[in-house]
């Protein structure tokens, strides 16, 4: 909604938009992406999930071990939870 956001998309974000404050963008449900604010300062991104079910975060495994790196890891039902090496 404001500021300039780098939005890329992708198995390694090769692909990417820079919006302009209240652009729209729609990346597919499945697909690997990030948000991250371009403009100098706190910035206001609205992200909407579509569909009846918007699962759970992914990411491509060398992600998964580079998070793991920093404390962090998925439990059994998916979600993402801090280990005790973050704290």
């Amino acid at each position: 909604l404001t500021g300039r956001w780098s939005i890329y998309w992708g198995e390694r974000g090769e692909n990417e938009v820079i919006l302009e404050p209240f652009d729209v963008v729609s990346v597919p449900v499945g697909v690997n992406r990030g948000f991250r604010n371009v403009s100098e300062g706190e910035q206001v991104l609205l992200a909407v999930i579509g569909g009846d079910d918007a699962g759970k975060v992914t990411w491509p495994r060398d992600m998964e071990k580079r998070v793991e790196q920093v404390g962090y890891r998925r439990d059994r039902a998916g979600n993402i939870v801090r280990t005790a090496a973050a704290e």
